[in-house]
This record gives C-alpha cells, structure tokens and sequence, in this order.
C-alpha cells in the first residue's frame, strides 16, 4: 500500500466536549468521539497508536508489583529506614526528588518502604521506548525533545519546529502535551485552560494550512488519548489500618490517582479489601468481564482494579498528597473521558475506540494495516 503525505497531531487530554471551543478544529471534514483506552497515558497512547491493549502489550500503568525485577530490591532495609520520613511532607518530597535524580526512575510519592515491591514499565512511544510503525519515515517532534524548555514553552516550540519541517517533509508527527497539565494544575474551564486551548486552536489551524498548501494529496488528522474531568471529592484510601502490612505476603497495592490495583495471597485477604472498598460507595471493582473488555485480565495486573467514580481522586497517592484540579483514568465508557478524531477528510464513523482508532490511522496514512495483525503477534 503507498504512503501519502500526512500531518499527524496528537494532543495530550483534549475532551471531545470541549470541541466547540475550538472553532478552527470544529471545521475538520472529519470529525469523531474517541473512546480511550483504560488506565493512563502509557497504556492509552499505545493502544492508540499500534493497536495494543495492555494484555497483549504485557503490562499496565507505569508501576507494577514485581519485587523480583524491582530495581530497589537490594536497598530493603535502608528505605525501610526512610518511611518514617513520610510523616513530614516536605522532607519527605524532597528525598522522593533526590532519589529519583540519583536513580533517573521517576518514584513519585511511592512510599519507600514499597519501593523494592514494586518495578517500574518501560513503554513510552513518545520517549521512543516502543517502535511505532505508523510513525516510521516521518520528521517527529515528540515533547521528550522539548524537555529543556520551560512548561508553557513546550508546545509553541513545537509548533515552530513543525511549521519550520513542513517545508521540507510531507511526513510529520508532532504532540501538544501541555493541555493535560494545565487541566490537572488549573482545571478545565480554567482561564489559563481555555486560554491553551485558543493556542492550540490557532496552532493546528495554521499547520493544516500550511501542509495542505504543500501537499494536497495529502491528509492531516488530529487525535487525543483521553479526556478530562473536573474534581469534586477526594478520598483517603486506608488499606494498611483494614488488612494490616502490605508485602510479599499477604497483600500488595498500588494507588493511583484513580485507579487501585490490589495484589492478594489469601481469600480471606481478598474478601475483607473487596468489602472495605466497596463499602467506600466511592468507586467500583471491574469484573472478569469488565477487564477482558479493557484488555486488563491478566493476574499480573492485580487481583482486584478498583476505579474511582467520575470526579473522584484519591489523595493521597502514590503520585501525590495534594489534590488535582481533573483527573482522566475513569471507565473510558463516561463521556468526559472520550477523547477526539478529527480528519481532513470525512470519517466513516462519528465514534470509535482507540483500537479501532489504530486501524483507521493505518489506512488514511497509507500504512499496511495487517501490522495491526503483526503487532498482536509481536506482543
């Protein structure tokens, strides 16, 4: 199958209800409702760019338990040591930030004493982690690039160097990444929120003219991995004071900020976490057939997946004690976390999911859509 020119456009946490604020983007021929993958961005923009969803690429979220590859499992003792630090929030920010630079693995607020429970996933398609066939042959300007430039800067740097390879590439990848922080910072709605989105606006309207110009033939697309949701509650989730110690027996956890995986070795243990959260009325426990929808049914991914309800965040977590403005990582089924497909030329559909996403990407970019078989068989 030949390939065409193309202008591919990701935006990080674009709601697709927030599509009428943005006039420029609202004229696209195509226009369609993305239904995200579950979880967060490492799952989410793989799924939507090779097709994979977290059981067939092996791993979900971007921390798992796994104490046999946890890159802290020789320092046991001496982050034991460190957990009463945890008391004092600063202090306790501060060791998180000196071990993470020390070690370049991004701990967040994981408490030190889980740390040698717990390894961190590799699969970043913007860090390059992850060959991505749609991808190959194009000039990518991905925000890994743009890391020594201030928050705020990011993005219109990005725009400049797109513009600037247009002239010479009728193949060019890019990413907006900025929405989503200043969604979680500000909140959507947010004047400094609205404000990104009238930029961005400006900046894809620009780029697909100027490509267009170029080259007619070709196709430019605009797509998100998720939406985003306001907060209104926070919630303490309280294991150890319910089910005692976590480790290697007989229970283990993960927290985000909405989604909880819980590793159980006993029945009982399991019985008593199933019923403490649920008594919390703050969330639900997928079921078997809930996961294997999501693609989330291995065992290796928790016993129980325990999801906020729309709104909800869990503070603290393992990546934070302070409380987001809006969070995304609800069931991908809530309209506020669908995301956007938009297209040049009109779309067959006016709704897909981020793995039928892949397929329709494969075609308009004049990729062999049997790598979508490919990359099943790869994983």
């Amino acid at each position: 199958m030949p390939s065409r020119p193309f202008l591919l456009i990701f935006i990080d946490g674009f709601p697709f209800y927030y599509l009428d604020k943005a006039p420029q983007m609202s004229q696209f021929e195509g226009k369609a409702r993305l239904i995200p993958g579950f979880g967060y961005s490492i799952n989410c923009q793989l799924e939507l760019f090779t097709g994979l969803q977290p059981d067939e690429v092996g791993y979900f979220g971007d921390w798992t338990y796994a104490p046999e590859r946890s890159p802290f499992r020789r320092a046991k003792i001496l982050l034991r040591l460190l957990n009463p630090v945890g008391r004092v929030y600063y202090l306790d920010r501060l060791l998180h930030k000196a071990l993470g630079k020390i070690t370049r693995i991004e701990v967040k607020n994981i408490p030190f004493s889980y740390l040698p429970m717990m390894a961190p996933n590799s699969g970043d398609i913007f860090k390059r982690e992850i060959s991505v066939d749609l991808f190959h042959g194009a000039a990518t300007f991905f925000w890994p690039d743009f890391l020594h430039l201030k928050w705020g800067k990011r993005d219109a740097a990005t725009f400049i160097a797109a513009m600037d390879a247009i002239e010479a590439d009728g193949k060019v990848v890019l990413t907006f990444t900025e929405l989503d922080h200043i969604a979680h910072a500000c909140g959507v709605g947010s004047p400094e929120f609205d404000h990104h989105v009238e930029h961005i606006d400006s900046w894809v309207s620009d780029l697909k003219e100027e490509f267009l110009k170029r080259y007619p033939d070709g196709v430019v697309i605009v797509v998100s991995d998720h939406g985003m949701v306001n907060v209104n509650k926070r919630v303490h989730i309280k294991l150890e004071s319910v089910l005692g110690t976590p480790g290697k027996r007989p229970y283990a956890y993960f927290l985000d900020g909405t989604i909880l995986r819980v590793w159980t070795f006993d029945a009982r243990i399991r019985a008593r976490c199933k019923e403490y959260l649920n008594s919390l009325e703050v969330g639900v426990i997928l079921t078997s057939d809930e996961r294997k929808r999501w693609g989330v049914s291995s065992p290796t991914f928790g016993d129980i997946i325990f999801v906020a309800n729309e709104g909800v965040m869990f503070v603290p977590s393992f990546w934070g004690r302070k409380l987001s403005r809006a969070m995304h990582g609800y069931l991908p089924d809530l309209a506020s976390q669908h995301g956007i497909f938009l297209c040049s030329q009109p779309l067959k559909d006016d709704m897909f999911t981020a793995n039928q996403v892949y397929r329709e990407l494969a075609k308009l970019l004049g990729k062999d859509v049997g790598g979508y078989e490919r990359n099943r068989n790869r994983s």
